[in-house]
């Protein structure tokens, strides 16, 4: 008897163990993470929203991320949510500095009319006061840092009888936010039903059945679904588009791809930046060095290279409008909008089913909880966090380096259900064909490669020309003027006999940069070394 009461004594402390480091093993890989979910319920419109940050592979984590669930409280006669990602570089001041900050700048500028040129100009105030707020510190405490940012308000002024809602989004920099449209409010998934006809699976016995890996794929094949638009609600700002570029090169500077030769070897070549200074986004808030006139004339710039000014885009939501996705540059540089959309949705149904108290789907639940957990969702009650963490983890995976900030928030309309298809079909030979299919699917790609032609999207220039979605940039830099200013200084250069290569090769006029020994190269063939780049 005693050696049993050891033997279960020895056990409990051996499982014991095993949970306290697995415990502890969770705590540290989680160290750099940060999360943040919520549920909102505003006039038309109830919103889930979770967002997931990852330090990733870098040394530093240099995003952060704000939402505010009621901007007026009960000084508004409307519902006003903001949401806004900070992707942040050379440092994390700038980040975590506008996310603070930039609910009272909104508040500040905040107009008595919600008209959409009230609203966009309002934006545009408030993201030139959180610039110079952080600009003012920035001089004082001689701090380079910057961020870029991408905040989306939702505006909700509906009524008992009207779905009033729009989305105003402010982006500076190369951060990108996406809206999700179903446009025929029939089904999305609907056409699944068909890979429940017994006669393209082999059975067996067995509740589980038995089937080949190819049928799901011949299925979907003779099947279409509703149609959905992917809506960007902004637009990326990189050096090298033309208006930009143009705007650079007008003010004295350059764009061109960051390159590096040692002894006439390329040994590093990147993404277009401006120089001097090898910054990749055109636009941000904070980067001083980039905006300070004081140095940048003495390197013959006439106008600052780095603008804080946005481009607003406003779009009247519709009910069938599924969600918004934000994130910075870690997430779009290795998943494509339109993966990210056909993830977001296949996951979001099965999250919602596996959770579903259905007794016809009970013996379905431990299939797609297992798909799930191969496709690296958490499965937890949030779905908004659950796949915003998952969307990092297939980032990391498929080659991103970069901090990674991503936010979703999904959209439930007023007495409106998220899936329509579910009251048109018949819920358990709908989920059976889908455990059938994913029980093929084991990878991100996989996931993408099935689905890919069977959720109908239409991408992002169809989705500007069929949604009712307008941008205003509001950068009013006068190109012609800047460019004759920047002709003066040169002049005045010219007089001092001073030269453009005696200047760009001074580390001490700009105290940010370190040009290589290739200044004789013709200016589209210049390459340039950063330190720390």
């Amino acid at each position: 008897m005693w050696d049993l009461w050891q033997y279960l004594v020895a056990g409990g402390l051996i499982i014991g163990l095993h949970v306290l480091a697995a415990v502890f093993l969770q705590y540290f890989s989680r160290a750099h993470v940060a999360t943040e979910q919520a549920r909102i319920h505003a006039k038309g419109l109830s919103i889930c929203y979770g967002v997931y940050q990852d330090q990733g592979r870098r040394v530093t984590m240099e995003d952060a991320h704000t939402s505010i669930p009621d901007l007026l409280g009960e000084q508004g006669s409307v519902h006003v949510s903001v949401f806004a990602v900070f992707d942040g570089h050379s440092g994390p001041v700038a980040a975590s500095f506008a996310a603070e900050q930039l609910p009272s700048c909104i508040l500040d500028a905040w107009p008595d009319a919600l008209a959409r040129d009230e609203l966009v100009s309002a934006f545009g105030k408030a993201c030139r006061a959180l610039d110079n707020r952080f600009l003012h510190s920035a001089r004082k405490l001689n701090l380079f840092d910057g961020t870029t940012c991408i905040c989306t308000a939702l505006v909700d002024a509906s009524t008992k009888q009207d779905y009033n809602l729009v989305a105003v989004t402010a982006n500076i920099g190369d951060s990108r936010a996406i809206l999700c449209r179903e446009v025929e409010a029939s089904t999305l998934l609907g056409a699944i039903k068909g890979l429940e006809r017994r006669a393209s699976y082999p059975t067996t016995s067995s509740d589980e059945g038995s089937w080949h890996p190819n049928t799901p794929r011949k299925v979907l094949k003779g099947y279409r679904t509703a149609s959905h638009l992917i809506v960007p609600l902004s637009i990326d700002q990189k050096p090298h588009n033309p208006t930009e570029k143009q705007r650079i090169e007008a003010s004295g500077g350059f764009v061109h791809p960051f390159v590096y030769i040692e002894e006439e070897n390329l040994i590093i070549r990147g993404p277009h930046r401006i120089f001097p200074g090898g910054l990749a986004v055109s636009r941000a808030l904070g980067d001083l060095p980039f905006k300070s006139l004081r140095s940048l004339e003495a390197l013959g710039i006439s106008a600052p290279l780095v603008v804080a000014d946005p481009v607003v885009s406003y779009i009247r939501l519709q009910e069938s409008d599924k969600f918004i996705l934000q994130g910075c540059d870690g997430l779009w540089d290795t998943i494509s909008s339109m993966e990210a959309v056909i993830f977001i949705l296949i996951t979001k149904l099965l999250l919602d089913i596996s959770s579903m108290q259905v007794p016809e789907l009970r013996r379905h639940r431990k299939r797609l909880r297992a798909a799930l957990r191969r496709l690296a969702v958490p499965l937890i009650n949030d779905a908004a966090l659950a796949i915003s963490e998952s969307l990092c983890h297939h980032a990391k995976a498929k080659g991103s380096t970069d901090n990674i900030s991503i936010g979703i928030l999904f959209l439930h309309a007023r007495d409106r259900p998220f899936y329509t298809f579910l009251d048109q079909y018949d819920v358990e030979a709908l989920v059976s064909g889908l455990v059938f299919t994913m029980d093929t699917i084991h990878t991100f790609d996989d996931l993408i490669s099935v689905f890919q032609g069977f959720v109908d999207i239409d991408g992002e220039k169809d989705g500007i020309f069929k949604s009712n979605i307008m941008f205003t940039d509001l950068c009013n830099a006068d190109h012609t003027q800047i460019a004759n200013n920047t002709l003066a200084l040169w002049d005045q250069f010219t007089e001092r006999q001073i030269s453009m290569s005696d200047v760009r090769d001074s580390t001490v006029l700009t105290g940010i940069l370190e040009f290589g020994k290739s200044q004789q190269l013709p200016k589209a063939q210049r390459s340039v070394k950063v330190p720390g780049a």
